[in-house]
């Protein structure tokens, strides 16, 4: 059973990229370089895409409340 997941534009752009490294188009490296991160985050990133699929590129603090959030009263 698959869950519905929801790219906003920020996401769409590295996912194609990493569509892009699997199919052997482009390296892992720039990939990374084209979305300005670092040789090894890039590496994190498709490894948790290889294991989680689209779902792995959520932000992982979508959905939560913001933790400085001003109380309901104010």
């Amino acid at each position: 059973m698959s869950e519905e997941v929801t790219l906003t534009i920020q996401e769409q752009k590295p996912l194609r990229l990493r569509n892009e490294v699997e199919s052997g188009r482009l390296t892992a490296v720039r990939a990374a370089e084209s979305m300005g991160l670092a040789e090894r985050h890039g590496y994190r990133l498709l490894a948790r895409y290889r294991r989680e699929g689209a779902a792995g590129l959520v932000h992982g603090n979508r959905g939560r409340p913001l933790p400085r959030r001003l109380p309901q009263e104010v």
